[in-house]
């Protein structure tokens, strides 16, 4: 799923082959300090990830990814369609209509351009298309008009692409807000959601045959159930960390104990 750190439109595709595990191929717009940190902590966990830099709405970058997929992988399975710059607050008004074209034509590329150029190599390989779209075209917040009609636009380019190649299933998931850079305010986590919960939801969907519905749109993300929890706080501590706050730590106190366990700190 597209990073928050720094790492901006950043498109996620599956691949794989009878012989190999899966493979990733995540594409994000320029080679940063954080984008190489990323890439070198999931190597370390020995996840087979490349990154590929590049700008998605650019036809020739798709087409030459789409043809380096092939020659190394030979066939494409899933993928998923999330990149998409923030949306901030346009009012629709006679002086702003060129911008929120401007936002919506820009960030559709990064949906259009992928589907037009794999969309074949999906189609040879039953594939499937994942767009992540919004709870914001089911109840649009305020100056967010441009960012439901681009969320909208992408969601009729899954259905035409599932409705014009018989072989490729597609979901559309409209989570609500997530815990992420785009809402790192006190007021802004009130009623979001961590994006592990639609990660989990989607592999539940994927995990499970087609059937006769070929366009799956999901709307609600519950809680993933664990069900052998590690108990991280066992043991004796090798250090006291005392977090303190202007307001609320407690979103972020299951967070930390996570990663103290998983650092074995």
């Amino acid at each position: 799923f597209q990073a928050e750190d720094g790492i901006r439109d950043y498109t996620v595709t599956g691949v794989q082959t009878c012989a190999l595990p899966i493979s990733v191929y995540a594409s994000h717009r320029q080679e940063t300090p954080e984008s190489q940190q990323f890439l070198e902590d999931l190597r370390e966990r020995q996840l087979d990830v490349e990154f590929v830099v590049g700008d998605a709405g650019e036809t020739a970058w798709c087409c030459d990814t789409i043809r380096r997929i092939r020659e190394q992988r030979g066939r494409l399975d899933l993928l998923v369609l999330n990149a998409c710059a923030p949306p901030g607050q346009i009012r629709l008004t006679s002086q702003q209509t060129g911008i929120a074209a401007r936002y919506v034509a820009e960030n559709l590329a990064l949906a259009m351009e992928p589907l037009a150029c794999w969309q074949s190599t999906l189609e040879g390989a039953h594939g499937q298309v994942v767009a992540i779209s919004s709870a914001a075209v089911e109840s649009a917040p305020q100056g967010w008009s441009h960012y439901v009609s681009l969320k909208l636009a992408v969601e009729g380019l899954v259905q035409g692409v599932v409705r014009d190649n018989p072989q490729v299933s597609g979901f559309v998931l409209r989570p609500s807000k997530l815990l992420t850079a785009w809402q790192d305010t006190p007021t802004g986590v009130l009623g979001a959601i961590p994006p592990s919960w639609v990660a989990a939801s989607l592999l539940e969907t994927l995990a499970v045959p087609a059937g006769e519905e070929r366009l799956v749109v999901q709307s609600t993300f519950p809680q993933p159930e664990v069900a052998d929890p590690i108990d991280i706080e066992t043991g004796p501590a090798d250090f006291q960390l005392v977090l303190a706050g202007s307001f609320t730590t407690d979103p972020i106190v299951k967070s930390l104990r996570f990663w103290l366990g998983e650092l074995s700190l």
